[in-house]
């Protein structure tokens, strides 16, 4: 019945940190975000999806690690490119590689608490069973 994730969506007590985040290092695009979302916020597109719901909070966030959502994953198409502007922007990362699926991993906490996993697959490497 699923076919594929929709969205996310986060809560940031450190918003335009999140949000440049998203956008000048990892290359989302904001764009139309409905009339009824009345609180500060921004919808991030990767191309016509509007992949990551932001909304600001001056309320304190609790990371996300070790929550019952513990993190999401993003795809990304070029590993050397996303450690460049992770680097750049002075974000601290975890690098992981998973050499049995083809998979290299960057473990990123958003500002405000999120931990994202950003997943860069081989495409020479077989895919997983």
């Amino acid at each position: 019945m699923i076919v594929g994730v929709d969205h996310i969506n986060i809560r940031s007590s450190e918003y335009e940190r999140a949000k440049d985040l998203f956008v000048k290092v990892l290359g989302l695009k904001e764009g139309p975000r409905p009339a009824i979302a009345k609180a500060r916020g921004a919808w991030l597109y990767s191309g016509e999806q509007a992949l990551v719901h932001l909304s600001a909070t001056d309320e304190p966030t609790r990371p996300s690690k070790g929550s019952a959502i513990d993190h999401f994953a993003l795809r990304i198409k070029d590993y050397d490119e996303a450690v460049r502007r992770l680097k750049s922007f002075g974000t601290e990362y975890r690098a992981n590689e998973l050499p049995d699926l083809g998979l290299r991993q960057l473990v990123v906490t958003v500002p405000g608490g999120a931990t994202l996993e950003l997943n860069w697959r081989d495409v020479a490497a077989p895919a997983p069973a």
